[in-house]
C-alpha cells in the first residue's frame, strides 16, 4: 500500500496544497504580508531549482498555491459577533449573473453590483443570494444578463444554532456569497433588459417543450430533473419522499447522470477509427451537454474527472483513480476555491474516494458470503449494486448528517432499485 502511495503523483501535490491552504487560514495573511511570502517562497523555488531539490521545489510552488486558494476564500470567512445589524435596508444597482431557481411565488438568482445603505454607506463589488418573491401587483420575470435597481433587505448569512437547522453560512459560501437579500417584485425596476436568446436557452426551451409533448405533467417535471437538472416542475411531495428513502440525488445531475451519458457517448463514437479523433469528439460533445445544463457544479467535476480519465486511456497510460480525484481537486481549488466550502462537493468527492477504496474489499465479502450459486448473473448484478451504493454511503454519511441531520438507514437499499431504473429512464429519456 505505501509503495502505491509513493506513484500517486496528484495526492502528493494535494497534501502540499492542502498544508498551504490550512497555514494560511491559521495565521490569517494580509495581502500585503501575501506579497512577502510570495518574494521569499519565490526567492526559495529558484535556490531549490538551482541547487536541483526538486521536491523541496514542487513542495514550495504547491504550497503557495494552497496559500493563495485559501487566501481567495478570506471574505467568506466572517464571523458573526452580534454587533452587525441582524438586517438592512439598502438600494441596489447591479445585474443579474445567475438563474437559481423558480416556484410559485419565488425566485432565487446570483446578483452581483453595489447596495447604498440609508446612512450612505456603500458595499461595492458584493455577490448577493437574492430572492424575488412575487407579488398579485406585478409579476416580473428576471433573465441573466438584466441590469436591475431595486430596493431590498439584506443580511449576512447566518450559521445554524440548532439541531438539524439548514446552515446558511457553508450554503452561501459554496456559493460565493457576501449577502443573502429579499425583495418583492413592486420594488424593482429593470435598467436594461438584455434582450438576446442564446443558443443554449433556445435548445433548453426546445428540449423542454419536447418532454412537455411526450410525458405527462408529474412524469415531464421527474424527465427534466434527469435530463437538464431542471427540479422546478416536480411537486414538493415527491421531492419529499425522494429525500426520506434517501434517493433525493436520482433528481439532480450529478457525476451518475453525467457518467452514463459519457458511457453512452463513448460508445457511440466507438466507431471512429482514429483514437485522436475520438477523444476530441467526445471531449467536445461531453462539455458540450455540460454548457448546455448550466456549468452545474457537480456535472463540472465529473466532467472533469471523465476527461482526465479518457485522456489517461488516450495517452495509453493505466488510470489511476486516486490521482484523478486529486487533480480534479486541485483543478477546482485554481478555478473555483469557493466550491470547497460546498456539501455537494465534499459529498461527490467523498462518493468517489469510497467507491475507490471499498469497492473491491466489499464486493468480495459479498461474493464469498452471499451463496447464489445457481444464479450467478444476478449474484454479480446484485452485489454489485449493492457494493457500489454501499461503498459510498459508508464515506458519504458523515458529511449528510453533519450538514443535514439525517441519514436515510434504508438508502442502501432503495439505491438499489431506484439507481437501476433511473439509469434505465436517462437512457430512454
Amino acid at each position: 500500500m505505501f509503495n502505491k502511495l509513493q506513484n500517486l503523483l496528484s495526492v502528493k501535490l494535494l497534501f502540499f496544497t492542502i498544508l498551504g491552504f490550512i497555514f494560511q487560514k491559521f495565521f490569517h495573511l494580509s495581502f500585503l504580508s501575501l506579497n512577502y511570502y510570495l518574494f521569499a517562497l519565490v526567492s526559495l523555488i529558484l535556490l531549490s531549482f538551482l541547487l536541483k531539490k526538486y521536491f523541496l521545489f514542487v513542495f514550495i510552488v504547491f504550497f503557495y498555491f494552497g496559500i493563495f486558494a485559501s487566501y481567495r476564500t478570506n471574505d467568506l470567512d466572517y464571523e458573526y459577533n452580534g454587533n452587525y445589524p441582524p438586517e438592512l435596508k439598502g438600494l441596489f444597482r447591479g445585474k443579474v449573473t445567475e438563474k437559481l431557481k423558480s416556484k410559485e411565488n419565488t425566485s432565487r438568482f446570483i446578483i452581483t453590483g453595489e447596495i447604498t445603505t440609508a446612512s450612505l454607506y456603500t458595499f461595492k463589488d458584493c455577490k448577493i443570494h437574492f430572492t424575488l418573491i412575487k407579488s398579485k401587483k406585478r409579476d416580473l420575470k428576471l433573465n441573466e444578463g438584466d441590469k436591475i435597481f431595486c430596493l431590498l433587505n439584506f443580511r449576512l448569512p447566518n450559521n445554524s444554532t440548532l439541531p438539524n437547522e439548514f446552515n446558511e453560512k457553508n450554503y452561501y459560501r459554496s456559493l460565493g456569497a457576501d449577502f443573502t437579500a429579499y425583495t418583492f417584485s413592486q420594488n424593482v425596476s429593470i435598467l436594461n433588459k438584455y434582450q438576446e436568446i442564446s443558443l443554449k436557452q433556445n435548445l433548453i426551451n426546445s428540449i423542454s417543450n419536447q418532454i412537455d409533448m411526450l410525458f405527462s405533467n408529474l412524469t415531464s417535471g421527474i424527465v427534466k430533473a434527469l435530463l437538464l437538472g431542471d427540479k422546478s416542475n416536480i411537486p414538493l411531495e415527491i421531492k419529499t419522499n425522494f429525500s426520506l428513502s434517501g434517493t433525493a440525488h436520482i433528481l439532480a445531475v450529478s457525476g451518475l447522470h453525467v457518467g452514463l451519458i459519457a458511457s453512452l457517448l463513448f460508445w457511440l463514437f466507438s466507431f471512429v477509427r482514429y483514437n485522436s479523433v475520438k477523444f476530441t469528439a467526445f471531449v467536445l460533445v461531453l462539455w458540450s451537454y455540460i454548457y448546455l445544463i448550466g456549468f452545474q457544479p457537480s456535472a463540472v467535476r465529473a466532467g472533469i474527472m471523465i476527461t482526465l480519465y479518457t485522456l489517461t486511456r488516450f495517452l495509453q497510460r493505466k488510470p489511476e483513480p486516486l490521482n484523478i480525484i486529486a487533480l480534479t481537486i486541485l483543478i477546482v481549488l485554481a478555478i473555483s476555491p469557493n466550491s470547497i466550502y460546498s456539501a455537494g462537493f465534499q459529498m461527490s468527492i467523498a462518493s468517489i474516494t469510497g467507491i475507490t477504496l471499498l469497492y473491491k474489499p466489499f464486493f468480495n465479502f459479498f461474493y464469498n458470503t452471499l451463496n447464489l450459486k445457481k444464479i450467478k448473473f444476478l449474484k454479480n448484478f446484485i452485489i454489485s449494486s449493492l457494493t457500489l451504493t454501499l461503498s459510498a454511503s459508508v464515506v458519504v454519511s458523515p458529511i449528510v448528517a453533519y450538514y443535514f441531520g439525517i441519514y436515510s438507514i434504508i438508502s442502501p437499499l432503495t439505491n438499489l432499485l431506484v439507481v437501476f431504473l433511473m439509469v434505465y429512464s436517462l437512457i430512454l429519456a
